[in-house]
């Protein structure tokens, strides 16, 4: 068979061999159908592995509608079963079939009754078609690679096609995938991946859909702490939801297990003592800045940084450091003097801070093995000031960068490497936003 010689057929076929790698097929182009010399072939056929011998679904392209585009399904569905095995599917794609419909109509009528369907790219049926492609393959297996699908249904220029029905429709058939992870690590390279991203994450999270089908974070933070970060990350995505999400953040602290989530109980494991003295301001952090723009939310934060370092009353500098550090910043945002003033006398009262932790602790450190936050602890402190020249301070070491994307923070904190990682800089610059409000 010749091969296609048009550039708009030639493309789809190669997007149709990229989904099907990225969805875990073995792929074949120009695949024979028939045992003998110059045989007829099909553009694209998609194989369990590679050692199948018939494959699974086959994909014909059409540049145009032809009285010979017969032929193509004719030459698999034309055959017995001994000589060729049927396809759980054949697609049929016409790239620009016009004002044709007759013979297109013909086709379904002769074979209709196959496991077979026509598609007309210039009237809008990609969306259809790769959606359709799903079903056929939850037929036959129960997870999707979320990440490869959606790069390729990115980097395709061919298959005009509507994401966020595709991706819905994967979740409805119960494919499950890293849906949340995955649109999380395209959203640092693709801006669209975000609001899929924060679309899924709504409605798994608000409207309850979608249960059991996304496999969850790979990263520490991401399985120990995704839920009060996606919390944050709706939060500053839906602006109307703020209270609510609020409440539901309050209920997840205080009321969904039998003690908060995370507090000053030291002694459960010596893990979720280390994550307390040197991880919990900083998470705590990025969730302030998550929620910046709405002031109770912030409030509310501060106040659960205050507990934790109540609970730090007899513990030794290396140990409450980070967490002062860190809710002077907290409640500096919120304008809650009374929590900053609370956190000021407990840090002042053992000395002050470091200057180099006072002005940008970092988000994330390692108590026994850091040897940076050893040094910075052991440097000379200096009196924690008061609440208008901290945040005049503030302002002087860290410049408000205005174009820091708070969501994209968030989204790396959740994936980002096999060490733990928040972008502790740019969630300083984010708490002080609003400080010339402060201080005018």
């Amino acid at each position: 068979m010749p091969q296609h010689k048009l550039e708009p057929g030639k493309l789809i076929i190669e997007a149709l061999a990229q989904l099907g790698r990225a969805m875990g097929y073995a792929v074949r182009t120009e695949m024979p159908v028939e045992q003998r010399p110059r045989p007829p072939a099909v553009d694209v056929a998609w194989f369990a592995d590679d050692e199948q011998r018939y494959p699974l679904m086959i994909f014909e392209v059409e540049s145009a509608a032809t009285n010979a585009m017969a032929n193509n399904p004719a030459k698999v569905f034309g055959q017995t079963s001994d000589q060729f095995e049927r396809p759980l599917f054949f697609f049929h794609i016409i790239v620009r079939a016009g004002d044709e419909t007759s013979r297109i109509e013909n086709l379904k009528g002769i074979f209709g009754s196959h496991n077979y369907r026509v598609y007309r790219i210039d009237n809008g049926m990609a969306t259809q078609l790769v959606m359709d492609i799903l079903s056929q393959h939850r037929r036959i297996r129960k997870a999707l690679n979320v990440g490869k699908l959606t790069e390729v249904l990115f980097a395709s220029t061919t298959l005009a096609v509507d994401r966020t029905l595709i991706l819905d429709h994967a979740a409805e058939l119960g494919l499950k995938g890293a849906y949340l992870s995955d649109l999380a690590e395209l959203a640092q390279t693709q801006p669209e991946a975000q609001a899929l991203f924060m679309r899924h994450l709504h409605e798994r999270m608000v409207r309850n859909r979608w249960s059991k089908t996304d496999t969850g974070y790979k990263t520490w933070l991401g399985q120990s702490w995704a839920e009060p970060i996606q919390l944050a990350l709706l939060s500053a995505y839906h602006p109307g939801d703020r209270a609510a999400i609020l409440e539901q953040l309050r209920w997840w602290q205080e009321s969904s297990s039998f003690m908060s989530q995370i507090g000053p109980h030291f002694g459960l494991s010596r893990d979720y003592d280390l994550f307390i003295f040197g991880c919990a301001g900083g998470l705590f952090g990025l969730l302030a800045a998550l929620m910046i723009d709405h002031q109770n939310s912030v409030r509310y934060v501060a106040e659960q940084v205050g507990h934790i370092v109540d609970g730090l009353r007899r513990a030794a500098p290396i140990a409450w450091m980070h967490s002062a550090a860190w809710g002077l910043h907290i409640a500096a945002a919120a304008f809650d003097d009374k929590q900053f003033r609370s956190i000021r006398e407990f840090a002042n009262d053992r000395g002050g801070l470091p200057p180099k932790i006072l002005d940008c602790p970092p988000a994330l450190v390692g108590i026994e093995d850091d040897s940076d936050w050893h040094d910075a602890i052991d440097a000379p402190s200096e009196p924690v000031p008061d609440l208008r020249d901290f945040v005049r301070r503030r302002a002087q070491l860290l410049p408000v960068a205005r174009d820091r994307s708070a969501i994209l923070i968030g989204l790396v904190a959740l994936v980002a490497g096999d060490t733990p990682y928040i972008d502790g800089d740019a969630v300083l610059q984010i708490l002080g936003r609003n400080d010339g409000a402060l201080l005018a």
